[in-house]
């Protein structure tokens, strides 16, 4: 019976797992008590910052960006908000495209923009 493995570990006790007797003690403990409790806090601190950034940044608005010299698109351009938005572009310097069904109501708002000095094209 020489390759025969014993069961019983009280036969041999080098194959029984050790405990770590630095586990028991209370500096060992102590040490390991202030890691987890700084881990906590770091946490807690970089979880408020990404809140109060994420919050900050959604409150803010990004910075003007200039549009002047940029080509513009607007559909439906010949009334409404489309009208209204076309007009606003061209006062800010850039050209408009103006796009439309209504030819006539289209061509209105692309003569209103160049009689003020502006750049448009008008298509339907």
């Amino acid at each position: 019976m020489c390759c025969v493995a014993s069961l019983n570990p009280t036969e041999h006790p080098a194959t029984m797992p050790q405990q770590d007797e630095s586990s028991n003690n209370p500096a060992v403990m102590a040490y390991n008590a202030v890691l987890v409790l700084f881990d906590v806090l770091a946490f807690f601190v970089k979880s408020v910052y990404i809140i109060v950034r994420g919050l900050v940044e959604m409150v803010m608005l990004p910075p003007a960006r200039d549009v002047s010299g940029d080509i513009v698109l607007i559909t439906g351009a010949g009334h409404g908000m489309g009208k209204n938005l076309s007009l606003q572009y061209a006062a800010l310097g850039t050209t408009v495209v103006c796009v439309d069904v209504n030819e006539k109501t289209n061509q209105e708002t692309v003569t209103a923009i160049k009689g003020k000095g502006g750049k448009a094209f008008g298509f339907t």
